[in-house]
């Protein structure tokens, strides 16, 4: 192997690229952890790992250090070890509720540590090759159609319709991750109903967010499989 005798690191990671939902949860940061392993044999004493954080500004806007994101400012492989971490700590600010950022994490070679392994070529089955120097890190606090959300009851999915069904039932996003029981749904979408048919009584008709042309409101509805 052309790595064989030398000292060096890698990413252990599994992909090229790490999502983070904030929508998916009630926590105002995270931290991401990407795992950094040993090429050859652990020493009796401590060595830096070298890397560079950047914002890739690639998607719709660039994250900013200090608000939207936190790196070390140094990481070592301690003595013995084989393996340690880079912990990037993602920030649920006022941008990531706006936009969808994205940061790439790049492994770089030291005085004592080289990075003489750049890829993983996946399995035989899957073919993919996975970059173990350079890490993508994306994250966002979008709200998108989960599984749990069945249209037969709730009618045509919005994020708008999503976070009303969540604050009139006391639910998060999570509760979509899987698909509901029927009984479940209907229950949702009559809630939805109800609430949609009194405040068009009261004179507060509720419109989805988008328009369509010429400039018409679409009146938001429940599911066609509401009826009672």
């Amino acid at each position: 192997m052309p790595y064989e005798g030398r000292n060096g690191v890698y990413l252990g990671v599994q992909s090229n690229v790490s999502d983070v939902a904030f929508a998916l949860t009630t926590a105002t940061d995270t931290t991401l952890r990407i795992p950094v392993r040993l090429i050859g044999m652990p020493t009796d004493r401590d060595r830096d790992i070298y890397f560079s954080v950047m914002p890739d500004g690639e998607i719709s806007d660039t994250p900013i250090e200090g608000e939207d994101w936190i790196a070390p400012k140094t990481v070592i492989l301690p003595a013995g070890e084989v393996e340690t971490s880079i912990d990037i700590k993602l920030i649920r600010s006022e941008r990531v509720k706006r936009h969808d950022l994205s940061l790439s994490l790049i492994l770089h070679p030291g005085p004592e540590l080289e990075t003489p392994v750049p890829w993983s070529y996946g399995s035989a089955y899957s073919g993919d090759s996975i970059n173990l120097l350079r890490h993508t890190i994306r994250f966002s606090d979008r709200w998108v159609k989960l599984p749990g959300f069945n249209e037969y009851f709730l009618g045509p999915w919005s994020e708008k319709k999503n976070r009303l069904i969540c604050s009139l039932a006391g639910l998060t996003l999570a509760d979509f991750k899987e698909k509901m029981p029927p009984t479940k749904a209907k229950a949702l979408g009559i809630l939805l109903d109800q609430y949609l048919k009194r405040m068009k009584a009261e004179g507060h008709t509720v419109y989805e967010d988008a328009t369509e042309p010429p400039n018409r409101q679409v009146e938001m509805v429940s599911g066609k499989g509401i009826y009672y």
